[in-house]
């Protein structure tokens, strides 16, 4: 074989791997895209926002009511953080509270599960590092017809991934607001046994739609009348602390085991 065509050879291989690096970098700069919202940019040391896809996944319309609703969240949980404490995150979704609370030194533990497996990867990949190994996310293949169809689990078996009376705080953001009746009482027990003596659930339900019945809907929307839902809870062990009242359109009720 002659040197020009070697040179040929050679010159038609480093354009081959120089196309493939090329569509590698297109491929993932795609994913990137479909997990991140690139808008305001994306630095090292500070946790990115999901893309609008994910975002939307948890019922956000828009990075405003991303960031709203998780804050708000944040100061509602952290009422009752005045000592290091080891935090329940019920549906954490990607990260809408958990962002906020990763600053909080006197955050000594935090657990979050979800139904929804690509949600968990991104906690995994941009909260978890920034956590210093204090923030664990619990993927839960619990089949929900609207989030997880596909789930081979059912709520009402589920067992919350953490030790019994491990928990100083457990709270469920717009969770209760989906979930059936048995599937509601169970969560409210698991939330009892997971809570140290005097630990607290902060719990936001659906009332506006309520009338002759206590619980009326399905897993889109669910309204439960704030008495039976209390009542509900007290068979548990749980007792009701505080009705703080209706926050960004739900009502946050506050139990104490």
């Amino acid at each position: 074989m002659n040197t020009a065509s070697v040179a040929y050879k050679k010159e038609n291989v480093s354009s081959a791997n120089e196309a493939l690096i090329q569509k590698q970098n297109e491929i993932s700069a795609s994913k990137a895209a479909d997990q991140l919202l690139n808008k305001y940019g994306v630095y090292d040391g500070i946790i990115p926002y999901p893309s609008e896809r994910l975002m939307m996944a948890i019922g956000a319309v828009a990075l405003e009511d991303f960031l709203v609703v998780g804050e708000s969240w944040s100061q509602l949980v952290q009422r009752y953080i005045s000592r290091p404490s080891n935090i329940l995150d019920i549906g954490c979704g990607c990260g809408r509270t958990a962002r906020f609370l990763v600053t909080n030194a006197l955050v000594q533990s935090y657990t979050g599960f979800d139904v929804v497996p690509e949600i968990i990867s991104w906690d995994h990949q941009y909260i978890q590092p920034y956590s210093r190994d204090r923030f664990t996310f619990v993927h839960s293949d619990i089949y929900n017809g609207h989030y997880n169809p596909t789930g081979v689990l059912r709520s009402s078996e589920y067992s919350f991934p953490v030790s019994s009376g491990s928990v100083d705080v457990a709270f469920a953001a717009s969770v209760f607001t989906h979930l059936l009746e048995a599937d509601c009482q169970h969560y409210l027990a698991e939330s009892a046994r997971v809570l140290k003596p005097g630990g607290r659930l902060i719990a936001s339900i659906h009332d506006q739609n309520v009338g002759k019945s206590d619980f009326l809907g399905s897993e889109p929307r669910v309204d439960i009348n704030p008495d039976y839902f209390a009542k509900k809870a007290k068979s548990t062990g749980l007792q009701l602390e505080s009705n703080l009242g209706y926050v960004l359109g739900q009502r946050i009720m506050v139990f104490k085991k």
